[in-house]
């Protein structure tokens, strides 16, 4: 265990010979808290970058002895001494002691501590190498172990760029960077080992190490390369030190989505690596799919993500939001972007399919041989989206599918007809289960397939529309239907339907033609009713299908006569 006062007994051997340097790094940090050894409390002090003191918190305020950790975030410190398993606090907005905040549980003692803008990491100081994750009220949230660690009673940490670093031992470097995770990334990563190296901090721009035993704080670059030194006014046993995290971790936060497209199941785990750090995000639905934060990172920090293969899909689209933070071009052979992060939240999302199938275009349209309105819903197999809504007298937005054969089911309603443009492409229609079955060729838009799905009443609502659409059942005594010549002219007369689907034609001024099927006046193609007679169509179905019937009756000046509600026609139902 080390010793209490942590006086290295080979300290005075270096005092002499230590030159005060000013920090010359540009540096984000404008000033630096501490946590300093003593044989007392804690001794929490704030430096600025040219080494001198600004602040002290009184010993009466502050809990613990010999201190080690601390962080700054925001208004709060934190902090911890080695022979206790308290995490305690510091109001520096009020200068108000916050006593013990919360106790790990699983440890005796405490070491250097660090945040990564959600959890704290907490290191262990009995030598297990075990990183403790908690939330700055006291939630334990997972731990992590540090292989260069196990054993040894490490005393410097740090979260930069979604990274840990940490050094080797009890004020022993270098420093090693690991994945959130636990894996060795970089080995040796600062290497600054001569006056006994404990505490880190990043603040966006440089590296701080405490040399504990000189009563400095060296300063390195982003690459870790050594830039200058800070000396303490007064010289101080250093163990841990911090910059305010609120400041650092603000700017950028990545966030990685994920979206099922053809063949993929809406919920399939799919995991990536954001600079060595592994996440996993199930695939969403289109078109934002689901989403999970993948850390925060400095602004100006490249940050590569990788999607981890897999054989049954492959990456058809890779997207950068905002555009300005994607560096280069997206690789989807494989799978993989470099972003530079900014401030604020940088989102990249990938898109999967089935492994690379050849995919066309469909396009469905949809007509109502009764009078109707609104919108319908079809599922399509292979389709993407899978589902979509399509409104009477109109068509669907073009949907990529698998070349081959498709599946168009519609969702209540009821399918009368069904066909394509081109013709050729129409499959089997099952009106009972109220499906289409068209072909897709692969290649573009320009080449989709149209399909037309017409509904129409079913049988056994067929005389009951009609009866609506004249106002009720036919008089008594009406003649019945093998009585009625069409050709004609006879008053206004009502439609009588016989138990075989056929009945009595209306009355249809031209060029509009009775269908005795529906008992409606139907306009030719290319055309539409419109105030009693046909105009050019104009809907987007033009030369798709016959213009849609108006009712019963459509003569010119007049309709045709409700009949009787209370009778009905003889011999007919």
């Amino acid at each position: 265990m080390p010793s209490l006062c942590r006086l290295r007994p080979w300290r005075a051997l270096f005092a002499a010979a230590l030159i005060s340097l000013a920090s010359s790094a540009a540096s984000a940090a404008t000033t630096i808290w501490t946590n300093s050894a003593s044989s007392g409390p804690p001794i929490l002090q704030k430096w600025d970058l040219s080494g001198n003191l600004l602040m002290t918190i009184p010993s009466s305020q502050v809990h613990g002895s010999n201190g080690r950790g601390i962080v700054q975030i925001g208004n709060t410190l934190y902090y911890t001494a080695p022979y206790s398993n308290w995490v305690y606090g510091y109001d520096l907005g009020s200068n108000l002691d916050l006593g013990s905040l919360f106790q790990v549980t699983a440890a005796s003692g405490l070491a250097s501590m660090a945040y990564d803008g959600v959890s704290l990491y907490i290191e262990d100081y009995s030598g297990t190498g075990i990183i403790y994750k908690y939330s700055p009220s006291g939630t334990l949230q997972g731990t992590v172990t540090l292989s260069n660690c196990a054993g040894v009673t490490c005393d410097g940490l740090e979260v930069a760029n979604g990274r840990l670093i940490a050094n080797r031992g009890d004020g022993i470097g270098p420093y090693d960077v690991y994945s959130l995770s636990g894996s060795l990334l970089t080995p040796a990563f600062i290497t600054d080992i001569t006056y006994g190296d404990t505490g880190i901090a990043f603040d966006g721009t440089s590296y701080y190490v405490s040399r504990v035993s000189a009563g400095q704080i060296a300063v390195f670059n982003a690459s870790g390369v050594y830039q200058s030194t800070i000396t303490l006014a007064g010289g101080h046993n250093v163990e841990d030190i911090s910059v305010d995290y609120s400041s650092v971790l603000n700017p950028g936060i990545l966030k990685i989505c994920k979206v099922a497209d053809l063949g993929v199941t809406v919920g399939t785990p799919f995991t990536f690596t954001v600079n060595g750090n592994t996440i996993s995000v199930p695939a969403g639905a289109a078109p934002g799919g689901n989403c999970a934060l993948a850390g925060n990172f400095a602004p100006n920090t490249a940050v590569t993500v990788q999607e981890t293969a897999t054989s049954s899909t492959a990456v058809n689209a890779i997207t950068v939001a905002p555009p300005a933070n994607l560096s280069g071009s997206p690789d989807l052979p494989n799978r993989k972007v470099q972003v530079t992060m900014g401030n604020g939240v940088t989102e990249v999302t990938f898109t999967n399919q089935a492994s690379k199938r050849e995919t066309g275009y469909l396009e469905i349209c949809k007509q109502e041989r009764m009078r109707g309105s609104g919108n319908f819903t079809f599922n399509i197999s292979g389709g993407s989206p899978a589902t979509v809504s399509v409104p009477v007298g109109g068509c669907s937005p073009a949907i990529r599918a698998y070349a081959g054969q498709v599946t168009i089911q519609e969702i209540g309603g009821s399918m009368v007809a069904c066909s394509t443009i081109p013709a050729s492409r129409q499959g089997a229609c099952n009106f009972a289960a109220q499906t289409s079955t068209v072909s897709v060729v692969p290649g573009g838009i320009s080449t989709e397939t149209i399909a037309i799905v017409t509904n129409g009443l079913k049988r056994e609502d067929r005389g009951r529309q009609i009866q609506g659409d004249i106002g009720g059942r036919p008089p008594s005594g009406a003649p019945g239907c093998d009585k009625i010549d069409p050709t004609k002219s006879l008053p206004p007369q009502c439609l009588c339907r016989s138990e075989n689907g056929q009945g009595c034609a209306p009355r249809c001024q031209p060029p509009m033609a009775a269908d005795a099927k529906t008992g409606r006046c139907l306009c030719p193609q290319g055309s539409e009713a419109k105030n009693g007679g046909c105009v050019k169509s104009g809907s987007i179905l033009d030369d798709i299908h016959v213009g849609i019937g108006i009712g019963v009756g459509g003569g010119s000046g007049h309709t045709d006569k409700p009949c009787d509600p209370t009778t009905k026609c003889e011999g007919h139902d």
